[in-house]
């Protein structure tokens, strides 16, 4: 039985080779490092669950992919498009909805469907949180079904 330990490591593994992500951590939604200490963009595992359905397994997942969002030291009434801000939220968004997109597609279509770690459809919810510094992202709800390799005969 494996199952758990193999999905992991090819989330994870697909996650650490994007060029949007540079540490990848696994645990409880509160345990994310939030005070900066990682080296950011980061993505999160946090495992929520397995379902047993007969000769397949669906391991379901909340995966946050974060960055921290720069601010200036510019007042937003000094800027010619406030609607940008004063601080690059929607690139962090953007950015990090594209890391997002890539897993999931590979999972949907891709090498992992091929591999056998495969997803339907998928909701993504945007992330946002100051404690201390201004972190952004989504977070997936990513349902992963895998063999179950375990059936007695």
């Amino acid at each position: 039985m494996r199952q758990f330990y193999d999905v992991t490591q090819k989330i994870k593994d697909t996650l650490i080779a994007d060029d949007n992500v540079n540490t990848v951590t696994m645990g409880r939604a509160d345990t994310v490092d939030l005070a900066k200490q990682s080296i950011y963009p980061l993505s999160h595992i946090t495992p929520t669950g397995v379902s047993h359905q007969g000769r397949i397994m669906v391991l379901t997942f909340e995966i946050a992919c974060l960055d921290v969002v720069d601010e200036t030291k510019e007042d937003l009434r000094d800027q010619a498009d406030t609607f940008h801000g004063i601080d690059n939220l929607q690139d962090v968004y953007n950015t990090q909805l594209a890391v997002a997109n890539r897993l999931i597609s590979l999972m949907q279509r891709g090498d992992l469907h091929r591999d056998r770690y495969q997803t339907g459809d998928t909701s993504l919810r945007p992330f946002e949180d100051r404690l201390p510094n201004l972190t952004a992202g989504w977070v997936i709800s990513l349902e992963v079904t895998v063999p179950n390799t375990e059936i007695c005969i």
